[in-house]
């Protein structure tokens, strides 16, 4: 037996097929990129856009909204956002994709607080409300994953549900902003 398995075998003897494919998983991964920042034109046409104005990138598969209200040393504390939008959370079977509504800086009181009235609201629920808030997540809400005989409609698809979730929250939680900037006011 030589120092290579029979995996590494298929692969040398394929080398060429498999270089294609891993440039092509590349490339992938920068058009979902160039997909999830291209939100924010989406949302620069909303009517409620005016009043939130913070698109952040966190990473190529992250990015998020917040109020500048909502902003502690110029880092945001309550967060809108989508997270591993990445080609194995759509296409493959590892964690999906996530929306979701985050605390940061453990502020654990503003977390709960916002989940409750959240809870309180049940026909206004888009997703799972976080009960273990020690996490920062208030609500999260997984997209749903794209089959192949489906990729023609990902993009509708994808982009639907991140807008409706964003806009939906945004609503939503524009009903707390005195109490997200009670909270703020006392770090």
């Amino acid at each position: 037996m030589g120092i290579f398995s029979d995996e590494s075998i298929l692969l040398i003897k394929n080398w060429e097929a498999v270089r294609d494919i891993v440039t092509a998983e590349k490339r992938l991964c920068s058009e979902l990129t160039k997909f999830l920042y291209s939100i924010e034109d989406d949302l620069k046409n909303t009517d409620w856009w005016q009043n939130w104005r913070v698109f952040t990138k966190h990473s190529s598969s992250e990015v998020s909204i917040t109020k500048r209200d909502w902003l502690v040393k110029g880092e945001p504390i309550v967060l809108i956002g989508v997270e591993s939008f990445l080609p194995e959370s759509f296409f493959g079977f590892e964690s999906q994709a996530t929306l979701y509504i985050y605390v940061a800086g453990r502020r654990h009181d503003l977390a709960r607080k916002l989940a409750e009235k959240i809870a309180e609201r049940e026909d206004d629920v888009i997703g799972e409300i976080e009960h273990r808030v020690s996490t920062g997540y208030v609500v999260r809400h997984t997209i749903t994953q794209c089959l192949p005989e489906e990729i023609n409609s990902f993009e509708d698809m994808a982009r639907s549900q991140i807008i409706n979730f964003l806009t939906h929250y945004t609503s939503v939680l524009d009903k707390y902003n005195e109490l997200i900037k009670e909270s703020l006011a006392e770090d």
